[in-house]
């Protein structure tokens, strides 16, 4: 059901986001997220990159959960969730057979 929902939120999010046009719509992957990236993000929203922000970032950002949940589930699952998923990783450039 998780599938489900992720699948249905991503395609509608992305669907209605480019919409918006590139001035007003910042999308990016997971596995690029980055101090750099974050960086990119406060300047899109207009927002300063404080020290102290990014400072917390590098405390408690672990670039090495990305792709943990992935990692820990069952084959078996994992089989029927790309069944239900792989369109839209192929939609959004993911090589889903190495997903």
């Amino acid at each position: 059901m998780c599938c489900l929902q992720w699948r249905t939120c991503v395609e509608l999010a992305r669907q209605v986001g480019v919409c918006f046009g590139t001035e007003r719509y910042f999308e990016f992957k997971i596995e690029e997220f980055c101090l750099e990236k974050m960086e990119e993000i406060l300047a899109f929203c207009e927002l300063s990159a404080s020290p102290a922000v990014l400072e917390h970032f590098r405390q408690t950002f672990e670039s090495s959960r990305q792709g943990r949940r992935m990692r820990e589930v069952d084959p078996q699952e994992l089989r029927i969730m790309m069944r239900w998923i792989e369109p839209t990783l192929q939609w959004l450039g993911y090589d889903a057979a190495s997903a």
